[in-house]
């Protein structure tokens, strides 16, 4: 400083002190969710205050901050040093909107599908992604999906719905499983039968098959498909379903019981592949002569098996033997007897007559046929040849033989 040509001079130390540094960052942004916040500069001994731009503030250096609705907030921070010196930092920040998760379930019968139904909502615009935990160890990740839980109880099923933000939320519910008529019927019946029963079992539940019969048992006679609806005490229903196949084929019929005059036919009334009778013949028919029971058995083409019994009564024909054909001259007598070792009723004669011998003269066919008294009857016939005297000279002639020469 100078004066009147006098000059004079002072100093003074001037400490300047930098401001703080000053940074922060924080985590997913969430409505509904607390956000955290962290300051990041770096430095201590300082003294914080934000601003989140809804109102509210915080002097934490750490702070976590719940934003009610979405939006995007203008967030500062204000740090100051124990010198006094202040830095200020601002940051938006797009608070995402909150995710709503909601769903509803249908069918709770165990063996039968569960249709979920997503009710969630949300008013962002990006996409959202699905985790189901359905309680008993397995998820999906589809929006609507089906599950089948195969044994009755109560599980929890826990839906987590996420946006592209990584913003979560969760909702759980429990679910009754009840337990379902367990119902198997078979998938393919084959048979041989001229028909089959199929039990769905499930004593005490109601029943009703394809051809709207309502018992628990079904019989079928004929090929096809049927199926059945079981409902329990529960509600729950459980349908099943089989394919029956009934082979076609001729199947063993003797007949009754019968009587026979000395031997019977005894006939399947069956095309088959193969005859089997007790008698080890193996012929589609047989002609048994002796009192018995006989039996067969048939195998068709398809392996099918049939088979039959029939109890027979042989009775003994009325046999005899009238002899050889007869030659005799004339005026000759002959005499035919027709004798048997049973028990006779009846004899009748071509000649009419019912003795049981006649008296011939004449050249002819005679024959008899007698009646047993089991109704059997048999018969013989003969020819007897009566010759005049030149014929019977003439045959002599005829078959003489010289004995010196051996010629006729």
């Amino acid at each position: 400083v100078s004066y009147g040509g006098c000059s004079d001079y002072d100093t003074i130390l001037v400490d300047v002190n930098s401001a703080p540094s000053i940074d922060f960052e924080f985590g997913l942004s969430c409505s509904g969710v607390a956000t955290s916040f962290e300051y990041t500069g770096g430095e201590s001994n300082l003294t914080y205050l934000w601003d989140f731009g809804d109102g509210t503030k915080s002097t934490s250096g750490s702070p976590s901050k719940i934003f009610s609705t979405s939006g995007a907030y203008l967030v500062s921070l204000t740090v100051t040093s124990a010198s006094g010196c202040s830095s200020t930092i601002s940051k938006e920040v797009d608070v995402s909107p909150r995710i709503q998760p909601g769903f509803a379930f249908t069918s709770v019968c165990s063996g039968h599908e569960v249709i979920f139904t997503n009710g969630t909502s949300y008013a962002g615009s990006d996409s959202l992604t699905y985790t189901w935990y359905f309680g008993e160890g397995s998820q999906s990740s589809l929006l609507n999906p089906t599950h089948t839980y195969d044994n009755p109880g109560s599980y929890v099923v826990t839906l987590d719905v996420a946006n592209s933000e990584g913003c979560l939320e969760s909702l759980s519910k429990i679910i009754e499983i009840k337990a379902a008529p367990v119902v198997d019927i078979g998938d393919e019946i084959i048979s041989c039968a001229e028909s089959i029963t199929i039990n769905a079992g499930n004593s005490g539940s109601t029943y009703r098959w394809s051809d709207n019969s309502k018992e628990q048992r079904l019989t079928v006679s004929t090929s096809g498909v049927y199926y059945v609806d079981v409902t329990n005490s529960n509600g729950c229903v459980t349908r099943d379903s089989v394919n029956v196949i009934i082979y076609e084929y001729d199947r063993v019929n003797l007949g009754e019981d019968m009587e026979a005059c000395g031997s019977a036919l005894l006939d399947p009334n069956a095309q088959a592949f193969v005859y089997e009778w007790s008698t080890g013949e193996r012929t589609q028919t047989i002609n048994p002569s002796t009192t018995g029971t006989y039996w067969v058995r048939t195998v068709s083409d398809d392996g099918c098996s049939s088979s039959d019994t029939i109890n027979v009564l042989i009775d003994p024909l009325p046999v005899f033997d009238l002899g050889a054909d007869v030659e005799v001259c004339d005026g000759a007598e002959v005499t035919l007897t027709a004798s048997s070792d049973i028990n006779v009723v009846a004899y009748e004669w071509n000649t009419g007559s019912t003795d049981n011998s006649i008296v011939v003269t004449e050249t002819g066919s005679y024959s008899a046929t007698l009646l047993s008294d089991e109704g059997c009857e048999y018969s013989d016939e003969i020819f007897v040849d009566v010759f005049g005297d030149l014929l019977i000279f003439e045959r002599f002639v005829l078959h003489y033989v010289t004995p010196v020469t051996g010629r006729v």
